[in-house]
């Protein structure tokens, strides 16, 4: 049974009665990211190919991936390797800070307006989709990152918000640390669409590194039906 959200909520209120926030990046008390230490985050000038991670300025896979690869553009908003921001995401997904989830929705917000605004994309999605935890991983956690950072971006584009689509039927092990080609094998067939596949599909992550998770999300969205697969992160590296 995976834990209610309010059990999540709880236990994050509780962590700030005994630890009062403060900024990850300067520790100023009143908040987990002050305002001068997330306008000091460099962002990513443009996106990645999806298959290679060479720099791509509207996303799409360079001429030797298209052919392969299942996602069909692939953005992050902001270089990870920044000590305020690897603070920030280790967190949100290890130490339970879910209030940090808002300000770092908001880069990817930004970077996503930013996009529309250089016409990288501009048609709506059909559906907003959370890169999945495995139900093990999500009971031990209590909450799913990845859903926290995209809820805010769906909210405020208006796009549908699908948790019920794409599923990890299997437990895998942790990317951080793995070999490239270990890191295919290790999500290789990990994920399942159950019901209807969306037509054009966000996914969103809080970091890409090699882009095999999002490319194996993404080939089984196209296998059931999807046409169109883009992928955001918060960071890449």
């Amino acid at each position: 049974m995976v834990p209610p959200r309010w059990a999540a909520k709880a236990r994050e209120q509780i962590l700030e009665t005994l630890f009062p926030s403060h900024c990850v990046g300067c520790a100023e008390r009143g908040s987990w990211l002050c305002t001068a230490c997330l306008g000091g985050l460099r962002q990513c000038a443009g996106g990645f190919c999806p298959g290679c991670l060479r720099p791509s300025t509207d996303g799409r896979p360079c001429f030797v991936c298209a052919a392969s690869c299942p996602l069909t553009q692939l953005f992050a908003a902001c270089p990870y390797r920044q000590g305020t921001l690897v603070k920030a995401v280790e967190s949100l997904k290890y130490t339970g800070v879910q209030a940090l989830a808002n300000p770092l929705a908001g880069l990817l917000v930004a970077h996503l307006e930013h996009l529309r605004y250089a016409a990288a994309w501009s048609d709506a999605f059909d559906a907003v989709i959370p890169i999945p935890l495995h139900r093990r991983r999500l009971l031990a956690r209590g909450y799913q990152q990845a859903a926290l950072l995209a809820a805010p971006v769906a909210q405020h584009f208006g796009w549908p918000l699908r948790e019920d689509i794409l599923f990890r039927r299997r437990a895998t092990r942790p990317q951080v640390g793995l070999p490239q080609r270990i890191r295919q094998n290790n999500v290789r067939g990990a994920f399942v669409v159950r019901g209807a596949a969306p037509r054009r599909v966000l996914l969103v992550d809080d970091v890409v590194t090699t882009a095999s998770t999002m490319r194996a999300c993404a080939k089984a969205l196209r296998d059931a039906g999807s046409g169109e697969v883009v992928a955001v992160a918060l960071a890449h590296g």
